[in-house]
């Protein structure tokens, strides 16, 4: 609070309210990503059992996709 008052002479704080971060992600949200790959790629992960792995760009948070939640889009 002591910032404000340095910057402008006449402000007058009322209250203050602490930060937090929030991100909204989570793995419902961002299966429907899985649709911007390629079908061969999707066809690949399945075929090979391997999971395909998004990562949340706001909080970097990984959410890995199992083939049979793959094989669903195709």
């Amino acid at each position: 609070m002591e910032i404000p008052g340095k910057i402008f002479k006449d402000i007058e704080i009322v209250g203050s309210i602490p930060i937090q971060h929030f991100c909204g992600c989570s793995k419902e949200v961002l299966y429907p990503l899985l649709h911007s790959l390629e079908k061969k790629d999707l066809k690949y992960a399945v075929m090979k059992a391997e999971p395909i792995e998004l990562v949340c760009h706001i909080c970097g948070s990984k959410y890995d996709f199992e083939p049979h939640e793959i094989a669903g889009l195709l």
